[in-house]
């Protein structure tokens, strides 16, 4: 019984938890409250906002007003920490559009969906992001380097 209360409480907690790649901002907003803190453009995104709700750090990178990244980091007393599993699996289902997300063959802990959506969960930290922000990444790639600044 014991288990069983402790995995509904886990459950309610990442379902609260949930960004969702092409939610807006004022989505976001609804969702988490103000966000605690921004960070201006990077390559793939014009904004970020970090939010941190039930012990969870989600970094949302926007294009225009289209989350096209979302970073989960779990973590308790400032240090980061490892997520479960069933941890994983429910941040991607929310973040799958009712579409199934296939793990990467080659990679461990990567996953594809069908449109072109990415996954991976490295050093603690789930990143799932778009097509778009996948081309605006290959698009800063190919801009001549020896040419910035002119």
């Amino acid at each position: 019984m014991r288990i069983l209360a402790t995995l509904f409480t886990f459950l309610i907690l990442c379902a609260t938890s949930q960004a969702r790649i092409g939610e807006t901002i004022a989505e976001c907003e609804k969702r988490y409250g103000k966000h605690q803190t921004s960070e201006t453009a990077k390559p793939g995104y014009d904004e970020a906002r970090i939010y941190v709700k039930n012990g969870i750090a989600i970094m949302i990178g926007f294009q225009g007003q289209e989350a096209v990244l979302v970073i989960y980091s779990k973590f308790k007393d400032r240090k980061v920490l490892a997520m479960s599993d069933q941890e994983i699996e429910t941040l991607l289902a929310a973040n799958a559009g009712g579409k199934k997300w296939f793990p990467d063959r080659e990679k461990k802990k990567t996953w594809e969906r069908v449109g072109g959506q990415r996954a991976s969960y490295e050093k603690n930290a789930l990143t799932i992001y778009s097509r778009k922000y996948k081309e605006a990444i290959l698009e800063e790639v190919k801009k001549p380097k020896h040419l910035e600044g002119f």
